[in-house]
Formats: C-alpha cells, structure tokens, sequence
C-alpha cells in the first residue's frame, strides 16, 4: 500500500498540526539492516516446508531469538450488558478544552465533551456527534485508565490493535484514536515527564477527517509549541468500512499497520540522527520511553479538517447525527 510521508514542524498556537507532505527521512545505514536482508538469502535457501515450521523466517524485522508470543496486558471488547461504558477502564473529558488550559481543545474545534454522546450498542462503542435545538455541537471524548510503554512488566514490545470504522464521513468530522504521556497534572492534556506538548510526545495511532478517505498515522515531539515536531505517513482507506490499524511501539521504533500492511515506521535519535527526541532532556529514546494512555474521540472542526466553517459542521449534523464506531481496543506485549 502506497503511503505519503509527512514531516511537520508547526501548528497554530494551541493546534493539532498544520501538515507539510516531504520526502521520507534519510535510510537508515545500510549496516542497520544488513542482518534482515541476510536472514531472508537464508530463508530462501530453505524448502518451503521448513521455512514455514521456521519462526526465525516468519519476520524479518526482529531478531531470530526475540520471542514471538503475545501477552494480552488490557483490552475492552465493549460487550458489557447496557449501555454505560465500563468505569474501571475509561474515564470521560469533559467540556471545550477551557479546563486543560487549551480552549476548542487546541485546535479550533466546534465541539463540547459529554459522557452522554457515548455508549455501547450491538458491543461496541459509539461515540456521536449531534447538534440541539440551540446550534450547540457536542461529543465524546474518552481516556483510558490504563497506560502502558516498552518495558512496561518486562514486556519490551508493546502492541496497540483497534478494529474500527466512521460511518459518519461528512465534512468537519474529524476522528481519532490516539495516545498522550501519563501525567500527574490532569488539568494539562499533553504534559508529561518532559513538559508541555509535545515535548513529552503524542503518538496519533488513527485519524481521519471529512470524508474519511485517509488515514493519518503521526509522532509528535520535540519541543513545546512552537518548537514542536511531527513525523507521519497517509494511506488511502474508506473510513466508512471497518478497518484494523495496529502499532507496534518498541524502545527504539514505532510502526503503524493497516489491515495488516506496513503504512508508516519512525525511529529514535538512538538508531538515526534525525529520530525522535525531547529538547527537554537528553535520553535518546524520550519522549517515548515513559507511559502512555489511550484516547478516543470524535470532534467537529478544527485545523486538520481545513477548519471547515461551523455553519457547514452545524447543517450537517442537523440533517443527521454523526458516529464513531469502535470494535474493540486491545493492548499486547512481547518480551
């Protein structure tokens, strides 16, 4: 699947991102991967009945002694009985953002948060965006009570899997399933370890926007606003479908796929000189080497939808409510 690269280095004063479409970053030396390419000449030598049975030539991109078996660490299938989400896995964020300090929850967005706008039905997850009688636009907005990083247990690969879908394509709708640094600070969404965002990371596991014919997959670090950065791809979809987007988060990469193909790989300042990295410190795996929760929402508005004007959001969704749909969230380690 082919996939565009992103590269970014600004957004608005308290926006998610203003994206800029580059050339993907310099290959890595080819010492670096010089293994993998030997392992498969191996591979090939070996008659297909073997290579099968081999689990050394299953993956070329970890090494043959790393362990293949997945370990479930937390998940939400959404098959509880009623319609209330489980309170011991999610909390809601409530309101337009004025609590954390980032009105229109930094991006200009139309939307107010409230716990009533998502609910499981059929076992899954709904998040819908609607409009009362008042032109008042309100959603949902979720936060997971379980945050997880490599080495979390031991478990030095960490797999976050999603199966979901956005039968609400219109313009304005802008849909996400993302993660931001554990903090302390609750008033603050972004702030972590490292400081404000994005010096302590964001890692954008799905977003698409509008007609939901996109996804975007996106790091986040650096610095703070205005110092900040952002390493992402795009591939075609049709958002509207279910889709399974997984990312594969180890101490020094991070890689999304969709359906089960590679769409967009980064790794840290640690392998290459243009990784990752936090101004704040000089670890070579921060900002994403410290935990991470998960967050899901649906907003209307704001600067990655090309701020599509609130009278367009506000006729849209009087003409019919808009929805989020989420299968299941699962999390995995590796050690």
């Amino acid at each position: 699947m082919a996939a565009r690269w992103l590269r970014a280095s600004s957004r608005t004063s308290s926006g998610r991102r203003k994206t800029t479409h580059q050339s993907p970053p310099e290959a890595l030396p080819l010492s670096k991967w010089a293994w993998p390419a030997l392992l498969l000449l191996v591979c090939m030598s070996i008659p297909l009945g073997h290579a099968q049975n081999d689990t050394s030539c299953r993956s070329h991109s970890r090494s043959p002694s790393a362990s293949s078996k997945w370990s479930l660490l937390w998940r939400d299938e959404f098959r509880q009985k009623g319609r209330s989400l489980d309170g011991k896995k999610w909390s809601h964020m409530l309101g337009d953002g004025s609590y954390y300090g980032i009105p229109g929850w930094g991006n200009g967005e139309y939307q107010s948060y409230t716990k009533d706008n998502a609910y499981v039905s059929a076992d899954r997850l709904i998040i819908k965006a609607k409009v009362d009688g008042d032109g008042e636009i309100t959603s949902s907005r979720l936060r997971s009570k379980f945050d997880v990083y490599p080495g979390y247990k031991g478990f030095k690969t960490i797999k976050i899997k999603t199966r979901l879908k956005i039968p609400g394509a219109s313009p304005g709708m802008w849909a996400a399933l993302w993660m931001l640094p554990e903090t302390s600070n609750k008033s603050c969404s972004g702030c972590g370890r490292y400081g404000a965002w994005s010096s302590s990371g964001e890692i954008d596991i799905w977003e698409s926007v509008n007609t939901m014919s996109d996804v975007i997959a996106t790091a986040h670090y650096g610095g703070q606003w205005p110092g900040n950065r952002a390493w992402g791809a795009s591939a075609k979809i049709d958002g509207t479908q279910w889709n399974v987007m997984s990312v594969l988060w180890e101490k020094d990469k991070i890689s999304w796929y969709l359906n089960n193909e590679k769409i967009h790989e980064i790794w840290s300042a640690s392998e290459t000189r243009e990784g990752w990295y936090s101004e704040n410190t000089q670890r070579s795996r921060a900002p994403f080497d410290r935990p991470f929760h998960v967050l899901i929402n649906l907003a209307c508005g704001g600067s990655l939808t090309g701020n599509v004007d609130r009278r367009t959001v506000v006729d849209t969704l009087r003409a019919k409510s808009r929805s989020m749909h989420v299968d299941y969230v699962r999390i995995y380690g590796r050690r």
